[in-house]
């Protein structure tokens, strides 16, 4: 609703109603007023509140949205995330990730002490928004108001191949654990714009991040087993040797770091992984546009290695 309250009354006079209609914002508080006066705000929060918080949110109306805030559209987040409709921009699910992608520590704060509950999808939201800064002090700001611990795959490798050692240090000095599957978007440039441009990516399907980011100017998909093979790809010894210390890998996961070190022609990384105990008995599946299309190809590793 844009907020031309005459309007909004000539039409509710002449019988128009809000029930069931998309309503994905609220122009402002002398709207919400105005509905609510009328009668008819409870109705819309019912079942458009927690896009239209979304929506004050990233339009930095910070009186609607503590005022949406207290009137308990947050709760409603828990219940509806699977039907929010992304943003153009962002395709942000949750008004924590919106707060986290604006780097608003006094909303994250209050959305934190209301119960909103921190996934992988809100610690993408805030590392990939400190991908380009010169240190890691905002990222440490909003890692400590994290109580909870989980894996983080998908944050940790966006900070490897952004070459970010000390960010990925932090994470895991926080307890964040390293495990599970890869799969992120590297963005084309390390900028506040090209990180911009491509915010939200978590929260699309991975079939479609494939084909959308295979061709694309913006970024490309990047898929692996562990963060070890980010590791490996991006070339980065220190952050290899961090990992390694940082937890227990199996002798397969290792192996196929291996075979990422020497696809990628970092050969000088295979002695640190062999030295760890990696199996030199694994394939990698990689994928390559070819001819337009994304075919799989079974990359064998060599059965030497020289240096």
């Amino acid at each position: 609703m844009h907020g031309n309250l005459e309007t909004i009354a000539l039409l509710l006079r002449a019988g128009a109603s809000c029930v069931g209609r998309d309503i994905p914002r609220i122009a402002n508080m002398e709207t919400a007023n105005f509905l609510q006066r009328i009668g008819l705000l409870p109705s819309i929060l019912l079942t458009n509140g927690t896009k239209i918080l979304i929506s004050a949110t990233k339009d930095n109306k910070r009186d609607l949205t503590t005022w949406l805030l207290n009137y308990g559209i947050d709760d409603q987040v828990h219940h509806s995330r699977s039907s929010v409709q992304r943003s153009v921009l962002w395709w942000s699910e949750s008004p924590l990730e919106v707060a986290l992608t604006q780097k608003n520590i006094t909303l994250t704060k209050a959305l934190l002490g209301r119960g909103a509950v921190v996934t992988e999808r809100e610690l993408n939201a805030i590392i990939w928004q400190t991908l380009e800064m010169p240190d890691t002090r905002t990222a440490a700001n909003f890692l400590t108001l994290f109580r909870n611990r989980f894996p983080a795959p998908n944050s940790i490798a966006a900070a490897i191949l952004a070459d970010r050692t000390d960010i990925v240090a932090l994470m895991l000095r926080s307890g964040l654990d390293p495990h599970g599957k890869v799969l992120v978007v590297e963005p084309a440039q390390l900028t506040f714009d090209g990180l911009e441009d491509l915010a939200g990516w978590w929260n699309i399907n991975p079939e479609v991040l494939k084909t959308k980011f295979s061709h694309s100017s913006l970024g490309a998909f990047y898929a692996s087993s562990s963060v070890l093979e980010a590791a490996a790809r991006a070339g980065s010894l220190m952050i290899l040797k961090m990992l390694l210390q940082s937890t227990t890998w199996t002798r397969q996961e290792k192996g196929l770091a291996l075979t990422e070190s020497i696809v990628s022609g970092n050969h000088y990384l295979a002695r640190t992984l062999l030295a760890a105990g990696a199996s030199v008995n694994q394939k990698l599946i990689r994928v390559y546009p070819l001819d337009g299309e994304m075919r799989y190809v079974s990359l064998h590793q060599p059965t030497s290695i020289d240096g």
